[in-house]
């Protein structure tokens, strides 16, 4: 029986009785020995860890020395076996898939070595890709990495499941010699969750570099502990698919940081899209927000500090345009892409800091221009942080565009003076149609309802925290009953942490002629000024309120607690206290608990 008889055969279409995951898929129609699509490039490759038949690896004796040139096994991380079973995936030449008889042989056999093939067809690609595979997966055995980490490698996934679980934002570890320290950020707090050697650190943090890192992400082609090195892994946790943003970086003496951010991609639509009320903004901020991406040209620009939840909301204001406006492009440019935005087409490009001054660049400014000339009515740029993006992000709104981005800046009108730090001329930045909007956000941990404790009640026990209660007593005994602080043991609803989530606070400028006059005159003070005043003068309360005093109506309405308020937004003093009451804020300002869903996932830059 030839090959294609046997691969295509009644008998080779019928569903297994198996529960793997292969059974619950349905086998294409026949039609050829393998896929129709030819994978040409090492770009094109799915997501993979191993080249399962590789030496040393587990499939290595399943294939004969006279195929190796034709055919590679890599698994399948994209999907996920029953029970103790694995998925791999199968490449081989155009050739060797119309001469070869032993395919039905080999799914044999890798049924009995419990792996599943997905898809159930091999794949066709050249036997350039396959010596490359082959190659890189030989550097490695040269430099002392072995593919099957299989213990490191399931101890990242047992650490990324319990930080999923946690809701963590971050993973740390931290080494320190030979003790290492792994600690998980949840809620803006750092918290310890295990100890290990600094050894078995160093392999795991080696490990999931080198062998489980999607290739083009890596800042390095091999490990060094020594160095700034970044990359990207990609991976189904608890049934949900995760992309970790991964950066170390050495620490004197004889040690070394690793930090994993935490970022779901690709989940339930339904799940996709938040309201601007929903991530704790006010009606009236809202109302302006949504007013911004609505015009039809200019730059709507979110900053923050590293954490704050930039990159979060503009991808909720994205969704929401795309759901408004279902007619538009969007295209977005990101380092990487680090959520699924359904109906935008978003186009990845790497910026290393290694290379802020030369071809990295380019790649950008390239990728930049490409997606201009792909007829787009909104682009997102990820993060302007230098001088070459700013520049770029100047031609795209110049050129008609619909734009939005992220900077790093310590508030709405200090954004002003970032772009012009970055070469922005202040005459591009007062224009009419430049500017559509500035949003400067903070994340405050938001307390449980179940087990927070009224201030009365409170009692501290610690020095620390005795001035913070004595600083709560002094400035709000007016609203006393108002304010709660975090339990210290919290209870089961809260997993015992007394916090239950996050919640945005913000200050929205929407610039009008004014205020660009101001600006046109490098008079960024007076555009404070002016813009803050505006509270007395119009019935929007978003206008003129600063992020800090957002902050407060929060924490007057028993949302967030005083040390974490002060922790944001230092020491409570009494120039911070000046406004209306209590009752009359929360009402007009239509505040919201907004509770923060998903990680805060900026860019480090």
């Amino acid at each position: 029986m030839s090959f294609l008889t046997k691969l295509f055969s009644p008998k080779a279409k019928e569903v297994p009785k198996s529960r793997s995951t292969i059974a619950k898929r349905p086998v294409p129609p026949a039609g050829g020995a393998a896929s129709a699509t030819i994978v040409r490039h090492e770009g094109d490759l799915p997501p993979h860890t191993k080249l399962l038949s590789g030496r040393e690896q587990p499939l290595y004796v399943d294939l004969a020395d006279h195929e190796r040139s034709d055919v590679v096994i890599v698994d399948n991380v994209s999907h996920s076996g029953s029970g103790t079973r694995k998925v791999c995936q199968v490449f081989c030449t155009s050739e060797y898939a119309i001469r070869n008889s032993g395919f039905g042989e080999l799914q044999v056999r890798l049924k009995k070595k419990e792996f599943d093939l997905y898809p159930p067809v091999p794949t066709r690609t050249t036997k350039e890709v396959i010596a490359m595979l082959i190659s890189k997966h030989e550097k490695k055995l040269a430099d002392g990495i072995k593919e099957d980490n299989s213990e490191m490698e399931q101890k990242f996934l047992s650490l990324a499941a319990e930080a999923a679980a946690e809701q963590a934002t971050d993973i740390h570890i931290e080494i320190r010699g030979n003790q290492c320290e792994v600690k998980f950020r949840i809620y803006k707090q750092l918290q310890k969750h295990a100890s290990m050697s600094g050894d078995t650190a160093t392999t795991l943090l080696r490990t999931i570099y080198q062998a489980m890192a999607e290739p083009s992400s890596r800042s390095d082609s091999s490990f060094n502990i020594t160095d700034r090195q970044t990359c990207a892994i990609d991976r189904i946790v608890g049934g949900k698919r995760y992309r970790f943003r991964y950066q170390h970086a050495p620490i004197n003496p004889q040690g070394c940081d690793a930090v994993m951010r935490l970022l779901p991609i690709g989940q339930k639509e339904e799940d996709n899209h938040l309201s601007f009320p929903q991530l704790g903004y006010t009606d009236d901020q809202s109302a302006l927000i949504e007013e911004m991406f609505s015009k039809p040209e200019g730059v709507v620009l979110i900053a923050g500090t590293t954490g704050s939840g930039k990159s979060t909301t503009l991808k909720h204001g994205i969704t929401g345009l795309i759901n408004a406006r279902p007619q538009i492009k969007v295209r977005t440019i990101e380092d990487p892409p680090e959520y699924v935005i359904h109906g935008a087409s978003q186009t990845p490009v790497s910026r290393s800091d290694k290379d802020d001054t030369g071809g990295t660049n380019k790649a950008f400014e390239a990728t930049i221009k490409a997606v201009m000339r792909m007829d787009p009515d909104f682009i997102m740029i990820g993060e302007v942080r230098d001088p070459p993006s700013a520049s770029l992000l100047t031609k795209a709104v110049q050129s008609g565009h619909q734009v939005a981005s992220t900077v790093h800046a310590d508030s709405a009108i200090g954004i002003i003076g970032r772009l012009a730090n970055l070469g922005v001329s202040r005459d591009i930045l007062a224009g009419p149609n430049f500017i559509t909007g500035l949003i400067y956000q903070k994340l405050l941990p938001t307390l449980c309802e179940h087990c927070k404790v009224p201030m009365k009640n409170y009692v501290p026990k610690t020095a620390e925290k005795t001035g913070v209660y004595q600083r709560a007593k002094k400035h709000f005994s007016y609203c006393e009953e108002a304010l709660f602080f975090r339990s210290e043991k919290g209870c089961k609803r809260c997993k015992n942490r007394g916090l239950t989530g996050m919640s945005v606070c913000a200050e929205v400028v929407r610039p009008d002629a004014t205020f660009l006059g101001y600006v046109l005159r490098t008079l960024d003070i007076q555009a404070q000024e002016y813009w803050l005043g505006l509270k007395q003068k119009t019935t929007n309360t978003a206008n003129g309120m600063l992020c800090m005093e957002h902050g407060l109506i929060k924490l007057k309405a028993g949302i967030v607690s005083p040390e974490d308020f002060e922790a944001a937004f230092g020491m409570v003093t009494e120039h911070l206290l000046r406004g209306p009451a209590p009752a009359q804020e929360i009402k007009e300002s239509g505040v919201s608990v907004g509770q923060w869903h998903g990680p805060v996932d900026d860019h480090v830059g």
